[in-house]
């Protein structure tokens, strides 16, 4: 996988032009809720649901979902989101489907790529980036990239794990993602990428290796503050022990697997909860039924998941508000994310957080969304330029995931800006902004609302105007032309309040 860097030209005009600080962080002003200076929203930034709900429940917002939006409603919009199997995708489905390994076996992948082959962890980072621009499922794939980040793999930290990561998207993230969560959370424990990822596989009675019994409940379930002990831990990795995969040479490759001759069968107490000996496999499913109902994880997940999709760091009303579907529905992901998006929970979000910082991938994947861009290598420059931003498709090496914070994302956004120039200038590999989209864009306005009509293409009404007119003072000295317009375009790409959804 690796890969020759691409050179990368950055603008060194844009923070005198736009007056935008470097570091973000630095900056911020505890009382305005966009974080950076200057970048207050505009009235709709609060005010308009729609607009909220066309930055939140996709991967990027564009005026024709918002469109979509307000010509369905918000509610039935979200249903028919949350019933992705009904939404036709053919462009989606259309470049999946030139890439078999995405759909293999695991016997198959072994059989095509060898154990350790980078080939298929590549492409199904491509199908990622192609999904995240393409599909007409946007909340699935919102969901999805959540998911990952709460229950993450990397992709290539282990070689005996490589080829496992394709069946752990696919028939773990993907068929559960709005499924229950304790299903989810009991495929997650099986699955054979997470196994490798957390040594699970080398848990053993006499020798009991701690990882996954530590993560699953510090990360997965209770949280960092749950109420568990280092006891705890100890006793819940022992409930785990003869928890492994199918090996190459066995009969089922990569399946879950019990191996009796490897566990614990002593008794157990965890939590304050006494399992008796003799328990089994069993032992395992009781500790993920005890931590999928626990209050802590109700909490701790509700509160990560509205602050996903509704708000940085949301008020314990609208923690609550999910907590309760989760408890009237066992914990029925699909009702969960449609409360998260709801009127009254958005209302509540929007009254108390800050707007949230875009990460690396979301401004990328907008950027590619909004402008229109075409590639000519499906997406393999895309998704490897991922790297340089800091976020490329499933390679985060600790188990945590990619943060959602502005203290992680804010330091620096010179990486974002010449992303944004490249992009649509032609300087990243395999991507190309039409000169036929931008203008359709621009909309063949009069060059003294070029700035205006951009912004509301690019980002609806989150942009201070005071941001919009820095940026048409600049294109009003100049005669238009296409390289104006991608001037404008990046320009507004670059702006403090582009940043924040």
């Amino acid at each position: 996988m690796q890969f020759q860097r691409p050179s990368i030209r950055r603008s060194r005009s844009r923070r005198s032009i736009l007056g935008v600080p470097r570091n973000l962080t630095a900056s911020s002003n505890a009382s305005a809720p966009a974080g950076p200076q200057g970048a207050a929203p505009g009235p709709a930034g609060r005010q308009d649901l729609d607009l909220v709900l066309a930055h939140r429940a996709t991967q990027g917002f564009t005026r024709a979902t918002l469109q979509d939006i307000r010509s369905a409603g918000r509610a039935a919009w979200i249903d028919e989101q949350l019933n992705p199997q009904l939404i036709p995708d053919p462009a989606a489905d259309g470049f999946v489907a030139r890439f078999p390994s995405v759909s293999m076996s695991l016997p198959d992948l072994h059989a095509n790529f060898g154990t350790s082959a980078l080939e298929p962890c590549e492409h199904l980072q491509q199908v990622c980036v192609a999904r995240s621009v393409l599909s007409e499922r946007q909340l699935l794939e919102r969901v999805v990239e959540f998911w990952h980040d709460h229950f993450n793999v990397d992709q290539l930290e282990t070689v005996r794990g490589r080829l496992f990561f394709t069946a752990y998207d696919r028939d773990t993230i993907r068929q559960h993602a709005l499924g229950r969560f304790e299903d989810l959370l009991v495929s997650v424990a099986k699955s054979p990428a997470m196994s490798a990822y957390l040594d699970g596989d080398v848990n053993i009675v006499g020798a009991a290796n701690e990882n996954f019994g530590r993560e699953v409940m510090e990360l997965h379930t209770l949280g960092v503050d749950g109420p568990y002990t280092e006891d705890d831990v100890k006793e819940i990795s022992r409930c785990f022990t003869g928890w492994r995969y199918g090996y190459w040479q066995e009969a089922n490759p990569g399946d879950f697997f019990f191996d009796a001759a490897d566990h614990d069968f002593g008794p157990k107490t965890v939590l304050g909860v006494q399992l008796p000996g003799g328990g089994g496999v069993q032992d395992g499913l009781d500790m993920l039924h005890m931590l999928a109902v626990h209050p802590k994880t109700l909490d701790y997940v509700s509160r990560k998941l509205v602050g996903w999709l509704s708000g940085a760091e949301p008020p314990q009303a609208a923690v609550d508000r999910i907590i309760a579907v989760w408890q009237a529905t066992n914990g029925d992901l699909r009702e969960i994310v449609r409360e998260a998006l709801s009127d009254e929970t958005l209302q509540l979000c929007a009254a108390t957080t800050q707007l949230k910082l875009k990460r690396p991938f979301h401004f990328g994947i907008g950027l590619m969304r909004q402008l229109g861009a075409v590639t000519s290598d499906d997406f393999l420059g895309a998704a490897r330029i991922f790297e340089l931003v800091g976020q490329r498709p499933y390679v985060w090496g600790t188990p945590d995931g990619y943060p959602d914070t502005l203290l992680a994302w804010g330091s620096d956004v010179n990486g974002r800006w010449a992303y944004a120039t490249n992009l649509i200038n032609g300087g990243l590999p395999g991507l190309e902004i039409p000169t036929s989209a931008l203008t359709a864009l621009g909309g063949s306005v009069p060059n003294q609302f070029l700035a205006r009509r951009l912004a509301l293409e690019m980002a609806g009404g989150l942009i201070p105007e005071a941001e919009v007119a820095r940026v048409q003072q600049y294109i009003g000295t100049r005669p238009f032309s296409d390289q104006v317009l991608r001037d404008a375009a990046a320009l507004i790409a670059a702006s403090p309040g582009y940043q924040f959804y």
